[in-house]
């Protein structure tokens, strides 16, 4: 009897590994389900582009906004301003007609039917028709710093607009104020010249058209030993070239 019980004991597990249903069935069975469940990538909405991205004030042009995810139904609008006759292309381009807006700079919005948005920043620039081509600027820096400040971004949204129409490129020089050694404002003059092509670059500026240089205090904008001439050095000069 004691025989018959310890044969029974030891056969038990031998059956379940060949039986259905046993341990390696259902393990088997689970990683089949979690194949099968898995969902697909969604896409992501995104606002790449706009072409043409410039118009003439007060007049509507036909233009296409590029980018991503995109549903039938979606709405554009430019800075508050919405677009009229869009046509959902396909989920990456819209046709639209840009309405007749005042020279400026403007963002460049897509919505979804289900409210999801995107928007590229900047996207649309209106020029005064006298503009034919983008100008050369001058932004300025505080003490020791090479960080953009507001009107610093505000000069530069402009210009990256009108860079991005044109496809002019633009030389940043970096200068410096004279106090410090050689070798530290060259190296501050290229972190601010570096600051103001990051800035551009984020604002859709071909990267291959802008070429970042320090001149350090090489090259003052005035003579001078004065807080006055120090501030009118701590710059970044953008040169526009064909």
């Amino acid at each position: 009897m004691l025989l018959s019980r310890l044969l029974t004991a030891a056969l038990v597990p031998l059956l379940l590994l060949g039986c259905p249903g046993g341990t390696k069935d259902k393990k088997d069975k689970v990683e089949e389900e979690v194949e099968v469940i898995l969902p697909p990538p969604s896409a992501k909405l995104i606002v790449g582009g706009l072409d043409p991205s410039f118009g003439d004030p007060n007049r509507e042009f036909r233009a296409e906004v590029f980018g991503s995810g995109f549903e039938k139904g979606a709405n554009v609008v430019f800075s508050g301003n919405p677009a009229r006759n869009t046509q959902v292309t396909d989920d990456a381009a819209i046709a639209v007609t840009v309405p007749g807006l005042p020279p400026g700079v403007y963002d460049v919005t897509v919505i979804n039917p289900d409210g999801e948005k995107a928007t590229m920043r900047k996207g649309l620039m209106i020029r005064d028709v006298a503009v034919d081509t983008c100008q050369t600027i001058t932004v300025y820096f505080d003490f020791d710093s090479s960080g953009l400040s507001a009107p610093v971004r505000e000069q530069l949204d402009v210009l990256a607009a009108c860079v991005r129409a044109s496809g002019q490129s633009v030389v940043v020089e970096g200068h410096c104020d004279e106090r410090g050694t050689t070798e530290y404002n060259l190296s501050l003059g290229q972190r601010r010249a570096d600051a103001v092509v990051r800035y551009l670059g984020g604002l859709g500026v071909n990267p291959a058209g802008l070429r970042p240089v320090s001149w350090g205090e090489e090259r003052p904008a005035v003579d001078g030993h004065d807080t006055d001439a120090w501030a009118a050095n701590r710059r970044a000069q953008l040169v526009v070239q064909e």
